[in-house]
């Protein structure tokens, strides 16, 4: 057996072995979760101002698409929103 050959079954076995774990394609661990969140809160302390301002505009278009004044609108070209029930709503 070559050593690639070695190798891919060894990511083989370990895929099968590991097929219920979650991974970032299907979910996240806890661990990656801690990350983020850690990495969230350092920013906050070391910026506190751009997360009210982000906060704040983000209120700001809220009631504005409640309102039906919000200009925000997808890309013209963007296939997602082609369908008229997209622009019924």
């Amino acid at each position: 057996m070559s050593e690639n050959e070695s190798d891919s079954t060894a990511a083989e076995e370990a895929a099968i072995d590991n097929a219920n774990v979650l991974n970032p394609v299907i979910g996240l661990s806890a661990a990656d979760l801690a990350k983020a969140g850690a990495s969230i809160i350092g920013q906050a302390i070391k910026r506190p101002l751009a997360g009210v301002e982000q906060t704040a505009n983000l209120l700001v278009e809220n009631v504005r698409i409640l309102a039906g004044t919000s200009e925000l609108a997808p890309h013209p070209k963007d296939r997602r929103f082609a369908d008229r029930a997209f622009a019924d709503q």
